[in-house]
């Protein structure tokens, strides 16, 4: 047979690529055995340690939803990072505002009724 054909046998030099396809067969096996594993520890620590957020929430209605464990904190975190990234400008502003002017600002709710 010449070489680089397929179906050659382990005496015609075609072990390493034998071996080779085994080692990562077994190196995904491993790790997504371990990925899932650690992602069910996870959910199981999160819905007990952060219960009444609203990921674990809904862990707890439907918990085969855990190999998606951690993108679900990523953006629940996320969410609020972004939300203080734009409060903190906004009380900021409105902080100085109030000390150049040397009055309250109002607030949304009762800017309504002051008029």
């Amino acid at each position: 047979m010449p070489k680089g054909q397929p179906g050659r046998s382990l005496k015609q030099g075609n072990g390493t690529r034998y071996l080779r396809d085994v080692a990562m067969t077994l190196t995904i096996t491993i790790a997504s055995t371990c990925y899932l594993l650690s992602s069910f520890i996870f959910s199981a620590l999160y819905v007990r340690f952060a219960d009444q957020s609203p990921v674990a929430k809904t862990l707890r209605k439907h918990f085969y939803l855990f190999p998606f464990i951690p993108i679900f904190v990523f953006m629940y975190l996320l969410k609020h990072a972004m939300t203080l990234l734009i409060r903190i400008p906004g009380k900021m502003t409105r902080r100085a505002f109030e000390i150049l002017s040397g009055k309250k600002t109002y607030k949304k709710s009762s800017a309504y009724h002051k008029y």
